[in-house]
C-alpha cells in the first residue's frame, strides 16, 4: 500500500514530468538559469584573424577620414590619445592582430 510520502513522491513524479519528488524538481527550475541567460553563458567563439584584421582596418579608416578632414598633425595626436604606440605594440607582440581588435572593441574604439 502507498503511505502518504509515498504517494507525495509519486504526485511529484507526475507534476514534474520526471522521476524525481516535487522538491527536486523544484529545486532544480529554482536553480537554472533564465533561457536567455543560458544563451549568454556559452563560450565566445574565437575571433579569426581576418576579422581582427577587419577591425583594425575600420580604426585605420578612422583615423584616416581625420586625416583628410582635419591634417596629420589632429589625426596623430588624436591616434596617440586614442591608443598609444607603446600600447599597440605591446598589444600586437602579446596577442597579434587579435589582441590589439580585442583592445579596440574593449575601449569601444570599433563596432
Amino acid at each position: 500500500m502507498f503511505t502518504r510520502s509515498s504517494r507525495f513522491s509519486w504526485l511529484a513524479l507526475a507534476a514534474c514530468g520526471l522521476s524525481v519528488p516535487v522538491s527536486v524538481c523544484a529545486q532544480t527550475r529554482a536553480n537554472l538559469p533564465p533561457p536567455s541567460a543560458a544563451l549568454s553563458m556559452r563560450a565566445p567563439v574565437a575571433q579569426t584573424e581576418a576579422q581582427c584584421q577587419r577591425d583594425i582596418q575600420k580604426f585605420d579608416q578612422v583615423i584616416e577620414f581625420i586625416r583628410q578632414a582635419q591634417g596629420k598633425e589632429p589625426a596623430a595626436r588624436l591616434r596617440e590619445k586614442m591608443l598609444p604606440a607603446q600600447t599597440e605594440n605591446s598589444l600586437l607582440s602579446q596577442g597579434g592582430p587579435c589582441g590589439l581588435a580585442k583592445h579596440l572593441r574593449e575601449k569601444r574604439l570599433v563596432d
